[in-house]
């Protein structure tokens, strides 16, 4: 016994001092330990280990611990911890507010998902997909792991993605264009006269005729119902129609191609008169003449236009071929712009450098400094409305009401009744994006009377039955309704019988078709 005693001791480290109580274990159990341990480092035999208690971390784990002897062992992996490759151990989360497992648990040692960070000698590189489980705590499970899904603002964000800011600042600028021209409105809604004059006017001389009524002492504090000589049609509509033919007649004589500027064929009187008309039939009606340039208009009214307002009035002031040469859309022809700029009086050889400069100049030229002695006798004709009028509302009445193919479209209350009837629906929608601005200005004044469209601007189409040797377009503008035919065979068919009617002497047309 005393031998065996002292060669067990001798082939194993020091033992403390209670392993004294070793002399009561059989040299079978020595032995036996020595050979199962030769390839591993030297394992301390505790035998008062067996009456310890299991850490209380583990009693929540759903496997059966192994052995005391086997917690401080580091490589020998308990057989009935095999399934520890798809259930990590709970030592692996370290934000679980439970008391993790022994460092060198076996169990630890064969995880394939979040080994202990705090085992130097563990053979496994963590998983990169854990390295968010430090700011989000893990499950109660970690056999979820892989299958955990994004965060629920992480997958929204993929399919509806945060209003940029760019689309809120538009819609913020289209609230504040509504509510300048609804102050505009109200303007109008306190300067409109209560009493009403009966005025017969024909469609021919409706220039003369008009100037002639507003000649008229005091006619300003009426609102004037117009009806055309030999037609039995009246209202709203045909007063519309009225100040629209007047204005068409009037700026037919000025100059520019979408913006116009008066001319000096017209006499100072009558150019006092049309400034009178203009601020008569806006409040009246809400008519006004759109091809007025919006910056010479507020360049007189006392308001002072910006570089860019002039330049895009320049731009809709020349026709469209010379247009792409300033915007830059066409090919650069220093000829052809040295032959507009000619035109303002600008001798300057005209490079890609200085386009701009000479694009202003030539802007202020035409637009405030050319038509300066009619400007003025039209605007002391306008009174002392405008004067209540500020820059924001001026431009809201162009952004509002100045017709473009997506305000026509919207606008359009379309009643259908059969499968034709929305094949011409399309072709209609069709006919309206192709349409340029001078086209649907035409189109409005065919369908409403006037060239203008409003917010509240419904325009009601329906469908009828036409011999198909007389298929024409038919409105009734009092009440904004559109009537067409049932019969076109295509969208050409369409819009070649539209272009013949719009292109005509808007006039003649609704002298014509007007109800």
């Amino acid at each position: 016994w005393k031998f065996k005693k002292v060669s067990a001791i001798t082939r194993h480290p020091p033992l403390p001092d209670y392993s004294l109580k070793l002399n009561l274990v059989p040299i079978s159990f020595f032995k036996g330990q020595s050979e199962s341990n030769t390839q591993s480092s030297p394992v301390l035999h505790d035998t008062n280990t067996r009456s310890t208690p299991f850490p209380p971390s583990n009693t929540n784990t759903r496997f059966t611990p192994a052995p005391p002897r086997d917690t401080n062992t580091r490589f020998t992996t308990d057989p009935r911890d095999t399934n520890t490759r798809s259930t990590p151990a709970p030592a692996s989360n370290t934000n679980t507010r439970f008391t993790p497992a022994p460092l060198a648990s076996s169990s630890d040692t064969n995880t394939r998902f979040t080994p202990d960070p705090r085992d130097t000698n563990t053979r496994f590189t963590p998983d990169p997909r854990d390295t968010n489980t430090r700011s989000t705590p893990a499950p109660d499970s970690n056999t979820n792991t892989r299958f955990t899904p994004a965060p629920s603002s992480d997958t929204n964000t993929r399919y509806t993605p945060a209003p940029s800011s760019d689309t809120n600042t538009l819609e913020s600028n289209l609230q504040s264009i509504v509510e300048d021209y609804q102050d505009l409105e109200k303007l109008c809604e306190n300067a409109s006269p209560n009493e009403v004059m009966d005025v017969e006017v024909g469609r021919d001389t409706i220039f003369e005729d008009m100037l002639a009524v507003y000649r008229k002492r005091n006619i300003l504090k009426h609102k004037i119902r117009f009806s055309f000589k030999d037609e039995d049609a009246g209202g709203d509509g045909v007063c519309r129609d009225a100040y629209s033919g007047f204005f068409e007649k009037a700026l037919s004589s000025w100059q520019g191609a979408c913006f116009k500027i008066p001319s000096s064929q017209i006499e100072d009187e009558d150019l006092f008169l049309v400034g009178k008309i203009i601020t008569h039939a806006f409040i009246t009606y809400k008519v006004f003449p759109l091809a007025f340039s919006k910056a010479t208009l507020k360049h007189f009214l006392g308001f002072n236009p910006t570089n860019v307002e002039l330049r895009n009035s320049f731009f809709f002031f020349l026709p469209d071929n010379e247009r792409g040469l300033f915007e830059g859309t066409a090919e650069f022809d220093q000829q052809g712009i040295i032959d507009i700029l000619s035109e303002c009086s600008i001798f300057k050889m005209p490079t890609l450098n200085n386009l701009i400069e000479l694009t202003d100049k030539a802007a202020c030229a035409t637009l405030i400094k050319k038509p300066a002695w009619q400007c003025q006798a039209i605007v002391s004709g306008m009174g002392n409305f405008w004067k209540l009028v500020t820059p924001k509302m001026i431009d809201s009445l162009y952004d509002v009401s100045v017709p473009t193919s997506s305000k026509v479209l919207n606008a359009l209350d379309v009643e259908e009744k059969s499968a034709q009837d929305q094949r011409v629906t399309t072709m209609l929608h069709r006919y309206l994006r192709s349409c340029s601005s001078i086209q649907l200005r035409k189109i409005l004044r065919f369908i409403s009377g006037s060239e203008m469209i409003l917010p509240r601007t419904v325009i009601k189409v329906i469908f009828e039955n036409q011999p198909p040797l007389h298929i024409r377009p038919r409105t009734q503008t009092c009440f904004t309704i559109l009537i067409l035919a049932r019969q076109y065979t295509d969208f050409f068919h369409l819009k070649t019988n539209l272009d013949f009617y719009m292109n005509h002497n808007m006039t003649e047309v609704m002298k014509v078709f007007d109800n």
